[in-house]
């Protein structure tokens, strides 16, 4: 793949060089292995603390701007490997406001210095807050093997706190929540194996064990909550001594005991409930399908099932209400239908503070044709087509869920969306889509009314047919293809045209392919899902992850060609024509240069499929936050208004090249590369708001008011008049914007250096003069 050249053009569209992601470090010894990811048994790595900066990315719609940042990376455990595999992840869907951490976390703006205490320098500098900021927090499961064939398998969360005056950075404070072992020494046995639930912005976190594959206790299912604001020592599941459970039993509560076949657990938050947060889960159980509560011994029961007969795949929970369904938070699932015996509805509960349900309705998917009236393209459902990703390890290990909850504040109507597939089924079905079914939130199943997002190909199982991704490409719809490699017409003018007939169109970007499309010349066929769940952010905005076909142009003989990739996609409504267009934010090859390594680095893995069925690693519905920036009220801005986008998590590989000779090298199974000192690490990766550089206060604001200092999405006279009041007051908190002597594209403009100098000052003025 091309991977150059999408890096090539967010800078040109940026204007400056793209910093890069954090929780961003390599090693100090700069010989491959053993690289620096943290051991998670290692008593001094089990609570670390430290600020990352977001990046500036750029997604392929005009002025579509966002930051990104790996917020944590998984843990070594074995001599020939980097670190470990990633699975299931998630965000909290809640944020909690006005959080004070008295904390301290180590900052970093060099190649190696990180958080390591015996591969990396110590960090040059740290950041002490004692103020309110926001809360939210991010899990993900983890595992590996070793040539030894020790099988290692963790949560690992991070509390996650943001001072929206200081919107560029995240302060994480990085937890091993459980592990599955006492050890990785040679001779030690598992003693659980460990599937992902969900997480609140408490930090509390929900997950399942058994015995799979290991020589521990468990049997059956088991359900824990972890308290990672709490936690000290090693968490070990797997260790029955009287109710316990588990070594840390301060921060742990068995919940589900050996019993039952429930499938990984959802959370209500303890935000929502104002007090204990509760679990709420699907089961194999027919008779009694639906596991809730929040203390030993949990309730088993149908009562999430409204009108369905019986449920499938994995429970949701968001932290939204809707008035029919009533409760503190509201619960989602898919159901089988009676008329079809199939899993053709979706059951949307309303749940108290136990997690029990509070009114319960059933909404049906469309057996017919629907059509996208952005695009004029169609997907037939006559099949009859069912609701999908709900086969595979994922009842096991995630994830949460295959269902999305949301809310339209334009239209004050309830959002629904999944993915169905034409067929029934996971493991070959070419043909899947997104779709969403709007509500009035006091009559859901009176009102539903559905609408095609996004799809791969039709029922006929036509190929090449898949939804259109659109961008400020210019007529051809390739970045960098006119004269001399400056662009041809309409490409990179600020407009999105889609008027064909216009001398500036814009033409598609690409399209959604089926996996088999992707991977059909590659070593590997894939038949497995092509599109993964779908997830909402707080304007209704659609995101999900995709096998896909970008257009590229070819520097050795010239025009374009079709890059197979995979890539995460937004898809945005558009009023005009009441249907869905679908946006480029993050591809497989993206390349930038690290803030805090001063490292580049290659995104070299973003999954959708796992063999034949949905990888528990790719985006589900837990994959974005119910809230916007700073928790504004979504009904004040509108749907493209940057800051809707509060949060969401995708996991990736990244390959830093260490020794800066423009390769990104990794040997398979994430092993060092003899040879080289690249180092590849699995990471959880956060998009979300970031702003302008030169939009640091509300406009009108004044000292004590509530938007003093913080971001509005508008440069006005107000923003220049407080970056220079900050720095006459030699105020580096809000002042250091870059470094010292730094050009635009030099490795350190726009990264702070720890000084406030006349050089931030004349950059900011720069930044404000071009609206950057």
């Amino acid at each position: 793949m091309n991977s150059t050249i999408r890096a090539a053009m967010l800078i040109a569209v940026a204007g400056v060089a793209t910093p890069a992601l954090a929780q961003d470090s390599v090693s100090k010894n700069g010989t491959g292995l053993p690289g620096d990811a943290l051991d998670s048994y290692d008593a001094s790595s089990q609570v670390s603390r430290y600020a990352v900066n977001l990046a500036r990315r750029l997604g392929s719609w005009p002025d579509s701007r966002f930051g990104m940042a790996p917020v944590i990376r998984a843990s070594r455990t074995s001599d020939i490997q980097f670190d470990s595999l990633q699975s299931h992840n998630a965000i909290s869907r809640d944020m909690l406001l006005g959080v004070n951490t008295n904390a301290t976390y180590d900052l970093w703006y060099a190649q190696g210095e990180g958080i390591n205490a015996t591969e990396n320098d110590a960090p040059s500098s740290s950041v002490v807050v004692n103020g309110p900021t926001n809360q939210f927090a991010v899990t993900f499961n983890e595992f590996s093997t070793d040539a030894d064939g020790f099988n290692h398998n963790a949560v690992i969360s991070g509390i996650v706190n943001q001072d929206p005056r200081k919107a560029r950075q995240l302060l994480v404070t990085r937890v091993v929540s459980a592990v599955g072992a006492a050890g990785s020494d040679d001779g030690i046995d598992s003693t659980s194996s460990i599937g992902l639930g969900t997480i609140d912005a408490n930090g509390n976190v929900v997950m399942r064990a058994d015995n799979d594959g290991v020589s521990g206790p468990f049997f059956d299912s088991n359900y824990f909550m972890v308290d990672n604001s709490a936690r000290t020592g090693l968490n070990q599941l797997g260790v029955v001594s009287g109710s316990n459970g588990s070594t840390d039993t301060a921060a742990s509560s068995w919940l589900l005991r050996n019993s039952g076949d429930g499938l990984t657990p959802a959370i209500v938050p303890a935000s929502s409930t104002g007090g204990l947060p509760a679990v709420a889960a699907n089961s194999f159980n027919a008779t009694a399908p639906f596991i809730h509560g929040n203390s030993f011994p949990l309730t088993a029961d149908t009562t999430q099932l409204g009108a369905g007969t019986g449920s499938r795949g994995n429970y949701m929970v968001s932290s939204l209400t809707y008035a029919e369904t009533g409760g503190i938070a509201t619960g989602a699932s898919i159901v089988k239908e009676a008329a079809t015996d199939e899993r053709t509805g979706i059951t949307i509960a309303g749940l108290d503070a136990n997690g029990d349900v509070t009114n319960a309705v059933t909404v049906g998917i469309p057996q017919a044709t629907l059509t996208n009236p952005a695009t004029g393209l169609s997907f037939n459902f006559s099949v009859p087509a069912e609701f999908g990703h709900v086969f595979g390890q994922t009842p096991f290990r995630g994830g949460n869920g295959p269902v999305a909850l949301g809310f339209d504040s334009e239209t004050n109507e309830g959002l629904v969306a999944a993915t169905v597939f034409a067929f029934g089924s996971d493991a070959t079905d070419p043909a899947q889509a997104i779709i969403l079914g709007r509500f009035d939130p006091t009559d859901i199943d009176g009102t539903i009314a559905w609408e095609l997002v996004a799809f791969t190909s039709d029922a006929n199982a036509s190929f090449d047919l898949g939804s259109p991704i659109y961008g400020d490409f210019g007529n051809d719809g390739a970045a960098f293809t006119g004269p001399m490699g400056v662009g041809d017409a309409g490409e990179f003018d600020g407009v999105l045209d889609l008027d064909p007939m216009s001398p500036t169109f814009d033409a598609p970007i690409g399209k959604l392919l089926t996996a088999f499309e992707v991977t059909q010349n590659g070593g590997t066929i894939i038949f497995g899902p092509s599109i993964s769940p779908p997830a909402f952010d707080a304007k209704g905005n659609v995101y999900f992850a995709a096998s896909v076909g970008l257009n590229k142009v070819d520097n050795i003989n010239g025009g374009t060609f079709v890059d197979l990739d995979s890539a995460i996609i937004r898809a945005r409504y558009d009023e005009a024509t009441g249907g869905w267009r679908n946006e480029l934010l993050l591809e497989l090859g993206d390349t930038t240069s690290g803030i805090n390594s001063g490292t580049d680095y290659q995104i070299n893995f973003l999954g959708v499929a796992n063999s034949l069925t949905t990888d528990s690693g790719t985006i589900w519905s837990d994959a974005t936050t119910d809230s916007a920036f700073n928790g504004i009220n979504p009904a004040s801005i509108d749907r493209d208004d940057p800051r809707a986008f509060g949060g969401l998590v995708a996991r990736a590989r990244i390959i830093y090249d260490v020794n800066d000779d423009g390769n990104f090298e990794l040997a398979a199974g994430n092993n060092a590369v003899p040879g080289t000192p690249d180092e590849s690490y699995n990471a959880l990766l956060y998009l979300g708001y970031l702003p302008r550089v030169s939009d640091v206060t509300t406009d009108g604001s004044n000292p004590g008011d509530t938007g003093f200092g913080i971001p509005d999405e508008s440069v006005t006279i107000s923003d220049l008049t407080f970056f220079v009041e900050q720095w006459v007051a030699n105020d580096a908190f809000f002042t250091d914007i870059t470094t010292d002597g730094a050009n635009p594209g030099d490795p350190g403009f726009l990264i702070p250096d720890g000084a406030v100098s006349i050089v931030d000052l004349t950059t900011f003025v720069e930044q404000w003069i071009n609206q950057n």
